[in-house]
């Protein structure tokens, strides 16, 4: 009581009139973060879904982005090309 505890317990009418708004500012808040971990982990799910099935292709698959690089190089690539992955992910198109 001494630190002031009293003062931070027994609120005034205002403060407790305010409430409500805060608590639901507060839920909105929380529904907002729960929607963006949700849609963050379904973009993780299908991305890794995605690299799966480019992966177990059984035909050579590249990917590009709108920037012409490459995004992905399947195994199958690797074969055909002679060239790993690493050598080409990230890097501009030269086929």
């Amino acid at each position: 009581m001494k630190a002031g505890v009293l003062d931070y317990v027994v609120k005034t009418a205002e403060v407790f009139s305010g409430m409500s708004r805060i608590a639901k500012r507060a839920l909105r808040e929380w529904k907002l973060i729960q929607q963006q971990k949700q849609a963050e982990q379904g973009l993780l799910e299908a991305n890794q879904f995605s690299e799966q099935v480019i992966n177990c292709a059984q035909e050579g698959v590249i990917v590009y982005g709108l920037d012409l690089r490459y995004r992905a190089w399947n195994p199958v690539m690797e074969q055909i090309s002679g060239m790993a992955a690493s050598e080409v992910l990230g890097k501009s198109s030269f086929l």
